[in-house]
């Protein structure tokens, strides 16, 4: 497992005093899209992707 980890990146909003963590792990996105072309989820009419990387603002905040 730890072959699959990958370093936390940092991003800091333009609004606010906020450091946000993320990572991009491209080796698990490429074994998901295999994944999927073997299943043949492509191959279907719709295909909906899901894909969260928008920071929302909210009132709440961690303390």
């Amino acid at each position: 497992m730890g072959d699959l980890c990958t370093d936390q990146l940092l991003c800091n909003t333009k609004r606010g005093n906020v450091e946000h963590q993320y990572n991009i792990n491209q080796t698990m996105t490429d074994m998901n899209i295999k994944l999927l072309k073997k299943l043949g989820e492509f191959n279907k009419d719709e295909v909906v992707l899901d894909y969260d990387n928008t920071i929302i603002f909210t009132e709440k905040r961690r303390v």
